[in-house]
């Protein structure tokens, strides 16, 4: 029967999280809420916050799991490399019952072929996540092109790694055992294959390591595929729209705005005016990627690849116009395919004089932006 955890078990367990998914230095994220909305999906409300490394301290609220921070989140590792590595099987992508079951199953299989071992967990949403633990640390890159060789032998409908790239900075996940301090166990956990459950306190008697070098090996049979942006017909903003959305991106708000919703919502437009190729191009750009990025986080060849993983998610989240002008950015004249030339022309800029909408206020200040500061 499981039991909540006493003072001397929480800091074990915060040091065991620790030593299996190694601290981030440089951000992690948190679950501030958790709830059921009208058609009975989960819904999750996170936020990042970068310069923020992962502390025990973290680790530790991450097992309490209190409102506020129900959870944390963060890509494992540091610029040495990592040692945990996740393939993620979203629960949309696998709408038939038991299909996911069917490929997490095929990439145990593939995974015990090569020496792998992998671990199984059950998001809050359905999902599944497999996860893989490394004898010593290697880079993001061959973790990540490891997972996905294993993940193509498996033929999954989609690949979805933890890491997604070369690096420490990249998207990061909700690490299991949320919560656990009150029953030993959390909102979801690691288990066997053959679905035994791993208390947080054992992870050190229950979870076998994977060879560095059969990661590696396999690493190695990675071929990448060239990422394309390909333009569909124009939407609802005529192709001329491109200008404006082009200078808007050239001339970011001054202070912190999210730059991964902006990217998404930026390249939503891009579709909408068929001419997301042309967007792509000017996002990717050396001028546009030191005024997003003026702390120099993300050197070019990081910045293309962000782009990249991105561009996937253009069209998957509804972010646009009333997005980027909560966030600051100035459109100007968008034209519609509806507009009249007669008529008059909207101008999309935010009232310097209307607050941010609450979530933007929250982001901003969670990432240490100051109302007035220039």
């Amino acid at each position: 029967m499981s039991t909540a955890l006493s003072k001397a078990d929480l800091e074990q367990a915060a040091a065991q999280l620790a030593k299996f998914y190694p601290p981030n230095p440089h951000k992690h994220g948190r679950l501030t809420r958790l709830y059921t909305n009208a058609e009975g999906q989960t819904v999750k409300r996170c936020t990042t916050l970068e310069g923020q490394g992962v502390t025990l301290g973290l680790l530790r609220q991450h097992l309490l799991g209190r409102p506020g921070c129900l959870a944390i989140g963060y890509l494992p590792g540091d610029d040495t490399g990592t040692t945990a590595g996740m393939i993620d099987l979203d629960a949309k992508d696998y709408p038939q019952p038991g299909s996911s079951d069917d490929a997490l199953h095929r990439l145990f299989d593939v995974s015990f072929s090569h020496g792998v071992r992998c671990y199984p967990e059950t998001s809050t949403r359905g999902g599944l996540h497999a996860h893989v633990f490394s004898d010593g640390r290697i880079s993001h890159a061959v973790m990540s092109a490891a997972l996905r060789v294993l993940a193509e032998d498996a033929e999954l409908v989609k690949t979805e790694p933890y890491p997604a790239g070369d690096g420490p900075l990249s998207t990061w996940y909700i690490l299991p055992y949320a919560g656990a301090a009150r029953d030993g166990l959390g909102r979801t956990q690691l288990t066997t294959d053959a679905g035994q459950i791993i208390p947080v306190i054992e992870l050190d008697e229950w979870l076998e390591l994977t060879p560095g070098d059969a990661l590696t090996a396999l690493a190695e049979q990675y071929r990448p595929q060239e990422e394309t942006v390909t333009d569909a017909p124009a939407d609802d903003l005529k192709p001329e729209a491109v200008t404006a959305i082009c200078r808007a991106i050239q001339n970011p708000p001054q202070g912190t705005f999210d730059r991964h919703g902006s990217l998404v919502a930026f390249m939503n437009l891009g579709g909408r005016c068929g001419r997301l190729s042309e967007v792509v191009r000017t996002l990717r750009s050396e001028e546009v990627r030191a005024r997003w990025a003026p702390d120099g986080s993300r050197d070019a060849d990081e910045w293309g690849k962000e782009i990249d993983r991105w561009v996937k998610a253009a069209g998957t989240r509804r972010r646009g116009i009333k997005f980027l002008l909560e966030q600051g950015f100035t459109l100007g004249h968008l034209p519609s395919v509806e507009d009249d030339d007669t008529a008059a022309k909207i101008t999309f800029t935010r009232d310097p004089k209307r607050p941010r909408s609450r979530s933007s206020r929250v982001h901003a200040r969670m990432k240490g932006w100051r109302h007035g500061r220039a």
